[in-house]
């Protein structure tokens, strides 16, 4: 698979790509940058980011950010590349966002989004989805897209205000926890479809299962469980609005869940909605949903 970038929409709001990255083994790959302020989502697969010393794991649990002439170098830890969307704003808008929860935030094109990096919440990702849905989508009118990826745009700024994600030293942790924690991350990453238990888990990273439970939590802000139904609910999200033809149940199955009805449980509590209306939301069902879907 070549890496490719397909430009879905562009106005002078927003402009919305898919990404996809073949990926490549080893060490980080070559420099690369951004001029614009950018906000990107993985779909599927993981990599890790780096900016200046910091590193950053990303996996469609994680939104990360970026800012006019930032460089970064990516590696990736699992095998199959990365899907992505990004969505490049201009700094008026980002300005905006950042203003509407900090009243001393610059409004110039210097605007800094709040981290580099944050965890994004169903209700994020679902519009952020939305958003790329109706990109695509011929009949769209240009004011359903932009408006979809300002009310993205919102919300991941809002929750980028809060704890950082993914520090790479955090305090009062050795290097060697450090390592533990994202080591479990990558196996998450990779195996989350299974029936992962934290003994084994810590057997792998080689330390106690209590101490990989601290420290993970410590470095990425969530509990391990937390994070790996977290991959699980994005890729049912995905199938289901990939195809008509795969039941709720073949998804729930193919995603590591235990049953139709276990899945739409999880579902409904991240998305506010269950398995069944994605398929076929509408823009006056998609503005109840914002409605309902509450900060976390």
């Amino acid at each position: 698979m070549e890496s490719r970038v397909a430009w879905l929409f562009r106005s002078p709001t927003v402009d919305i790509v898919d990404w996809r990255c073949a990926g490549h083994a080893g060490p980080f790959g070559g420099e690369e940058w951004t001029d614009v302020h950018e906000v990107v989502v993985a779909r599927r697969g993981a990599y890790v980011r780096r900016i200046g010393r910091e590193e950053v794991f990303v996996d469609p649990g994680t939104v990360t950010f970026g800012h006019p002439g930032e460089t970064y170098r990516v590696r990736h830890p699992l095998l199959g590349g990365d899907d992505c969307s990004a969505f490049r704003f201009p700094a008026a808008a980002v300005a905006d966002a950042v203003s509407s929860r900090d009243s001393d935030a610059d409004d110039g094109p210097a605007v800094r989004f709040p981290a580099a990096s944050a965890p994004i919440d169903g209700p994020a990702y679902l519009l952020h989805r939305l958003a790329v849905h109706a990109a695509g989508d011929p009949g769209a009118v240009p004011i359903e897209v932009e408006e979809r990826a300002q009310a993205f745009l919102r919300r991941v700024v809002d929750s980028a205000g809060g704890r950082r994600a993914d520090p790479r030293r955090p305090a009062r942790l050795t290097r060697r926890a450090v390592d533990q924690a994202w080591h479990a991350r990558e196996l998450v990453a990779r195996r989350y479809r299974e029936r992962l238990d934290l003994t084994h888990l810590a057997g792998e990273v080689g330390c106690s299962p209590f101490h990989l439970s601290r420290v993970f939590a410590s470095v990425f802000g969530l509990p391990i469980h937390r994070a790996l139904v977290r991959l699980r609910l994005r890729e049912a999200l995905e199938r289901l609005l990939a195809t008509t033809t795969e039941g709720v149940s073949a998804v729930a199955y193919a995603t590591g869940f235990a049953s139709h009805s276990h899945l739409t449980d999880v579902f409904r509590r991240e998305y506010g909605c269950p398995p069944s209306a994605v398929r076929r939301l509408r823009p006056p069902d998609v503005g109840a949903l914002w409605a309902r879907a509450p900060m976390r």
